[in-house]
């Protein structure tokens, strides 16, 4: 997965340390917010959202995100335990 992302590309992720020790680089983190545009904000700017289904709240959160403002990520890899999306618009 970390080739498929250039090494300049910011990253976004709820599951931010696991993320970043995953694919051995800077991560940055989204807080929690029941607010769908308070998370995009958040994510505004980053490349990627990384995701990572280990907590049942965080993958709310992320499926909370993606059904309000699905327009504006692109799946790119899902390989069970990782998710990768590029953030568009």
């Amino acid at each position: 997965a970390a080739n498929e992302l250039g090494p300049d590309e910011r990253l976004v992720s709820f599951d931010y340390r696991e993320v970043a020790r995953a694919l051995d680089r800077p991560v940055d983190p989204i807080a929690y917010t029941s607010d769908p545009d308070a998370l995009l904000a958040q994510v505004e700017g980053a490349d990627h959202l990384v995701v990572m289904k280990l907590y049942g709240k965080r993958t709310a959160q992320v499926r909370e995100l993606l059904e309000v403002h699905g327009d504006r990520f692109e799946p790119e890899l899902d390989d069970g335990g990782l998710e990768i999306y590029r953030i568009v618009g």
